[in-house]
C-alpha cells in the first residue's frame, strides 16, 4: 500500500506495529473463533458469570467438552484444526486473558436482547445433524439459551 503525506506516513507506521499474518485458510480461522465462543459464551450466560469463572471445575470441563464436540463437527466438514490439546490450551489462554470480561451473550441475556446462540451452537448443531455427527452438548446449550429469552 502506498500512502502520501505525513498522515499517510503515520498510518503506514501504525500498520507496521500490528502483529498480522497472512493465512489462506480462512475457514480454519473462523472455526477456531467459533470454537472459543461456543466454549465460553453460552455457559457464562447460563451461569451468569464472568469468563474467568469458567477456569474452575466443573465449568472448565463443560467448556472444554463443548468446544471439542464442535471441533469434531468442523473436522468432519474438512476444516483443518490443530490437535485437541492445542485447542484446549487456546481456550485456557482466552479464559485467562479475558477473566474479568462479561461475555456479550451474558450481557444480551441480562438486557433481554437476542443472543448470537443460533450463529454459534445453532450452527454446530445444524452442521452436525447434516453430517450425522451427534452434538448433545451444543444442542443442550442452544435450548437453554433460547429458554432464557
Amino acid at each position: 500500500m502506498r500512502l502520501g503525506g505525513p498522515k499517510g506516513e503515520h498510518f503506514a507506521q501504525s500498520l507496521q506495529s500490528l502483529n498480522a499474518e497472512y493465512n489462506e485458510d480462512v475457514s480454519s480461522i473462523i472455526w477456531r473463533k467459533l470454537l472459543i465462543n461456543v466454549a465460553i459464551n453460552p455457559i457464562a450466560a447460563i451461569c451468569g458469570v464472568k469468563n474467568g469463572e469458567l477456569s474452575s471445575e466443573p465449568l472448565l470441563s463443560q467448556s472444554e467438552s463443548t468446544m471439542l464436540e464442535a471441533a469434531g463437527v468442523a473436522r468432519n466438514l474438512g476444516i483443518n484444526l490443530p490437535e485437541d490439546q492445542e485447542l484446549i490450551q487456546d481456550l485456557h489462554s482466552v479464559l485467562h486473558s479475558t477473566a474479568e470480561n462479561e461475555c456479550s451473550m451474558l450481557a444480551d441475556v441480562k438486557a433481554g436482547r437476542e443472543t448470537e446462540i443460533d450463529a454459534l451452537c445453532g450452527q454446530v448443531v445444524s452442521r452436525g445433524e447434516s453430517l450425522g455427527v451427534p452434538t448433545p452438548l451444543n444442542s443442550m446449550l442452544l435450548s437453554q439459551i433460547k429458554a432464557l429469552r
